[in-house]
C-alpha cells in the first residue's frame, strides 16, 4: 500500500517518463522550486517533486532530449540565482561558492605560460644563439 503526501499524490517511485512527467519538471523549474519554499531549483529538489531518484533524471535526459532541456534550463536558473544571490549577500558566501563550481567558476588563477598560443620552452632547453635573438629582439 503506498502512502501519501500532504499534497495527496500518491508517494510510488517513478520510472516511466510521459506528458504529465515533462510537465511537473516545467512546472518545477518555472515556478515550483520557489512553491516548494526551495531557494534554488536543483536536481535533488526535482527529483525529490517527481518522487523518484536523480540516476532516473538523468536517465531520461538521456533518451527524452525535451527533458535533457529543463534539465539545462533548471541548471541555468540555478546559476543566475546563485551570482545574484551571492553578489547582493542573499545567500552564504560558503555555499554559494560551492555550489558555483559546479558552473564551471572557481577561485584559484589559471597559469598558462604561452606565447602566441604556443608553449614556451624553457631557457635551459634554448641554445645560446636562440638567447641572444630573443635578448636582441627584446631591445628593439
Amino acid at each position: 500500500m503506498a502512502k501519501t503526501r500532504k499534497d495527496k499524490r500518491t508517494c510510488q517511485f517513478i520510472t516511466n517518463y510521459n506528458d504529465d512527467t515533462f510537465n511537473e519538471a516545467l512546472w518545477y523549474v518555472n515556478e515550483g522550486y520557489e512553491t516548494l519554499n526551495q531557494v534554488v531549483p536543483t536536481g535533488a529538489g526535482l527529483a525529490r517533486h517527481l518522487i523518484c531518484s536523480r540516476q532516473v533524471l538523468y536517465n531520461w535526459a538521456k533518451v527524452h532530449p525535451e527533458f535533457k532541456e529543463i534539465l539545462e534550463i533548471m541548471n541555468t536558473e540555478q546559476e543566475v540565482k546563485l551570482i545574484n544571490g551571492g553578489l547582493t549577500n542573499r545567500y552564504n558566501y560558503a555555499i554559494t561558492k560551492l555550489m558555483l563550481v559546479r558552473h564551471g567558476y572557481h577561485d584559484k588563477v589559471d597559469n598558462d605560460v604561452t606565447s602566441l598560443g604556443e608553449s614556451v620552452k624553457p631557457v635551459v632547453e634554448l641554445t645560446d644563439a636562440q638567447l641572444m635573438a630573443i635578448a636582441s629582439s627584446a631591445t628593439k
